[in-house]
């Protein structure tokens, strides 16, 4: 029989934000927005907001 290559837990989207905040904090994130304006965020202000969003 084959080892499980499944994961013990469930990864979703609030996974990789926490780790992404946690390894790659300062690291810019750069979208275009509909209207062509260019925004630029960090992981872990997205990771704070999505945080504050959240609680509210």
């Amino acid at each position: 029989m084959f080892p499980s290559t499944m994961m013990d837990e469930e990864l979703n989207l609030w996974d990789f934000l926490e780790r992404a905040a946690e390894l790659f904090g300062r690291k810019e994130v750069v979208s275009r927005l509909h209207t062509g304006e260019v925004h630029r965020t960090t992981y872990a202000e997205i990771h704070q907001r999505a945080k504050r969003l959240m609680g509210g």
